[in-house]
């Protein structure tokens, strides 16, 4: 009985001695996939970093670019209002040209008439003129 006791000791001990190997190992391997972990968490700060100051310098050109357009679209306005003010001036220059135009044009037809009436009376007072000196002689 002694015997079996202590063989069933020694077998106990020999179990015991495994599961302590077991559990060492599994306490490797815990602590290598904790190492694994951090490295991993390390790497991804990393990339969270690096990707926060890319997404900033876009974000920066971004802003600008904005900035940029907003400037344009002011001095396109900006543009687009003196172009009309220039449209609305020319307008009204035309107008007044126009204006101009036709007094002138009127003149020049009372002109053309005054003309006319007149070679007409000075035709006249030649052709009579001309008669009387036939005639008296």
């Amino acid at each position: 009985m002694e015997e079996c006791r202590a063989k069933r000791e020694e077998e106990e001990e020999e179990e015991e001695e495994a599961q302590e190997h077991r559990l060492h190992s599994l306490e490797r391997r815990i602590e290598a996939k904790e190492k694994q972990l951090a490295s991993v968490r390390r790497q991804l700060d990393r990339d969270i970093d690096a990707k926060e100051r890319e997404y900033g310098a876009v974000r920066r050109r971004v802003e600008e670019r904005n900035r940029e357009l907003e400037a344009q679209d002011k001095q396109l306005e900006s543009i687009q209002r003196k172009i009309a003010e220039c449209e609305r001036q020319l307008r009204l220059k035309e107008e007044e040209c126009n204006w101009h135009l036709e007094k002138v044009h009127r003149v020049i037809i009372e002109r053309d008439e005054v003309y006319q009436k007149c070679r007409g009376q000075f035709r006249n007072a030649t052709t009579t003129s001309w008669r009387k000196r036939r005639v008296s002689a």
